[in-house]
């Protein structure tokens, strides 16, 4: 039988807005996990289509710590490594969470697409309970 948090983590889903920075490389991503609730999601990876087949493989991945208060303010830890052997500086997001749902959660995420191309996205979120399937909706990076 799983446990409450199992049971989370398996039904966990993910919404994608981009909101990029204009002129610069880096993007501000906006994640939205269902089932977060005090950091049961450890990571995020982000799924790449290709422009030849339009399968998506993995990319990069955010891992994510829990989430602690900082100057009274709830946030995460987070470092983005991406398969072609870049990895981002430690950063910080702010925990933002749904008034209606507290369990779900927004971050505003500074993430690096490693691709020199503008490319499609998508995104699975996991823990130790298991991976999450492919979010429906896709951004440009």
């Amino acid at each position: 039988m799983l446990r409450p948090m199992q049971r989370g983590a398996l039904a966990f889903s993910l919404a994608l807005l981009l909101l990029p920075f204009a002129g610069c490389a880096p993007k501000l991503l906006r994640i939205r996990l269902i089932g977060f609730r005090l950091g049961d999601v450890d990571g995020i990876w982000m799924w790449r289509m290709s422009p030849t087949s339009g399968a998506y493989t993995r990319s990069c991945l955010v891992s994510l710590s829990d989430a602690y208060q900082q100057n009274g303010v709830e946030v995460v830890s987070y470092v983005e490594q991406c398969l072609n052997g870049l990895t981002g500086a430690p950063l910080q997001a702010q925990v933002v969470r749904l008034a209606s749902d507290p369990d779900t959660v927004s971050l505003d995420l500074l993430v690096e697409p490693p691709a020199a191309n503008l490319s499609t996205y998508r995104a699975t979120s996991f823990n130790a309970a298991g991976e999450s399937a492919l979010s429906a909706s896709s951004v440009q990076l």
